[in-house]
């Protein structure tokens, strides 16, 4: 396997020392640059030929998450590691088609775990392409989300968007109903919305988006309120300000 260079961005120079000094043990991978902020690594990193930024999210000025969006404009877009203190970005990271996610403080098995992934990527025959491909995809306004990462102790769950059936508001988080069950997800249902296929999901009240093709009943109340039962027997509330749009894609 030919030599893997890395760069770290981070405005913590501890944090940088801790992930060169780990990376310097492992043969093959080679640390070509140390940025302290996002700003300095724009300017920085299209000079440089990289393959893997391991990079911060919470940074002073434009954040990990805005860098992350910017750097996929390279010719030849180097894989991203997030690395940061923050478990509620995963969602927003894996979007940005992260490639791993690891959180502060992790211990050199962890790393490993990610380099081993890396390699795995790199030595595989079209691997990166394929990444490097959903990463100039996500450049369109407004992508449409094919799965969702919910993230809970110790491990990182997908889900795909095809297996969903319903989402609903709960404070700063999401439940997601699907074909294995219900999870929680940290993000706002209003994000969401923008993400999902509006062919497929409806909005029918300040807090639900269920999927049209899963509707198996419609019990309008009173004031134009109402419910909706799905397939799978759950029950979900229509307010007046959707009922328009919703009866009119149920052709009722």
């Amino acid at each position: 396997m030919t030599e893997i260079r890395a760069a770290i961005i981070d405005d913590e120079p501890l944090a940088r020392l801790n992930i060169s000094t780990a990376l310097s043990s492992i043969s093959r991978w080679k640390v070509i640059a140390e940025f302290n902020g996002a700003e300095a690594a724009m300017i920085g990193l299209p000079e440089l030929q990289v393959d893997v930024v391991f990079l911060d999210i919470k940074m002073p000025g434009q954040s990990g998450l805005e860098l992350a969006s910017s750097l996929q404009d390279l010719p030849n877009a180097p894989l991203i590691v997030f690395v940061t203190a923050h478990d509620d970005y995963a969602l927003q990271a894996f979007e940005l088609f992260a490639f791993d996610y690891l959180l502060k403080p992790f211990n050199n098995d962890r790393l490993k775990v990610a380099v081993d992934r890396v390699e795995a990527c790199f030595a595989q025959n079209g691997a990166l392409a394929s990444i490097r491909n959903s990463q100039l995809r996500f450049r369109q306004p407004s992508p449409i989300l094919d799965q969702l990462v919910v993230r809970s102790v110790g491990s990182i769950r997908i889900i795909q968007i095809c297996a969903v059936r319903w989402l609903r508001a709960s404070g700063n988080y999401v439940e997601v109903g699907h074909s294995e069950g219900i999870h929680l997800q940290r993000v706002r249902l209003s994000f969401l919305e923008k993400h999902l296929d509006p062919r497929v999901f409806i909005r029918i009240h300040r807090s639900a988006i269920v999927r049209l093709s899963e509707i198996r009943e419609v019990e309008p109340g009173s004031d134009d309120n109402g419910k909706v039962r799905l397939s799978d027997l759950s029950e979900h509330p229509f307010s007046s300000r959707y009922k328009a749009e919703l009866f009119s894609s149920l052709g009722l």
